[in-house]
């Protein structure tokens, strides 16, 4: 699997290992699975080969679509939303964005819902709409801990994952440093003054 290195606070995504990106590529292949074809345009996007990681979504949002699961639907367009912001194509990742946020608040998709905040948070920053920006990440990151709160307690009851753990605390920590960034870009933008630069162990002093 790829390896994250650090946070881009530019586009509020993580950085990664090129090589060990390309060689997960490279394994992936011509899969057609969902699971391959997502993780596959994630690691094109994150290496800048938004063309290819827009075709791998596409093929994925398919796939999501023929087997009928709204859910799956839903986190595929907001993955093609995240490449649509790569590409720098903002209204139509906040269309996707938007979609998503509403269809996952009346179903009651609790975790869908963290990621379309996060992902419509990080589209609006790269709109420069500061504080929209932070409004979301802020509520992505709430949903975040309250699903690592419940998964404590069904550890302490015997029931482990390991692999859902790492997740979750793997997309805690981007949400916190995004929600940190985009306070700051906020408060900067509104002039406010006299308040501690955020730091945060992604990406350190700035």
């Amino acid at each position: 699997m790829h390896a994250v290195l650090g946070f881009d606070v530019t586009t509020l995504r993580p950085t990664v290992d090129v090589a060990a990106a390309t060689a997960r590529i490279d394994a992936i292949g011509l899969s057609r699975a969902m699971a391959d074809l997502a993780e596959r345009a994630w690691l094109l996007l994150a290496i800048g080969r938004v063309d290819e990681a827009a075709g791998s979504a596409a093929r994925a949002l398919m796939v999501a679509r023929a087997t009928g699961d709204r859910r799956e639907s839903a986190r595929m367009r907001l993955l093609r939303a995240a490449i649509a912001v790569g590409g720098g194509q903002l209204v139509a990742a906040l269309r996707d964005c938007d979609s998503v946020v509403d269809e996952a608040r009346a179903s009651g998709w609790d975790a869908v819902l963290a990621e379309a905040l996060h992902e419509r948070g990080v589209a609006r920053f790269a709109a420069q709409r500061w504080r929209e920006a932070a409004d979301d990440l802020a509520e992505s990151l709430a949903l975040l801990r309250a699903a690592q709160s419940t998964a404590g307690d069904l550890a302490a009851a015997g029931e482990v994952d390991e692999a859902g753990d790492a997740a979750r605390a793997e997309a805690i920590d981007a949400a916190e440093v995004s929600l940190l960034v985009a306070l700051d870009r906020a408060d900067r933008a509104e002039g406010a003054t006299g308040r501690a630069r955020p730091t945060h162990p992604l990406f350190g002093g700035r």
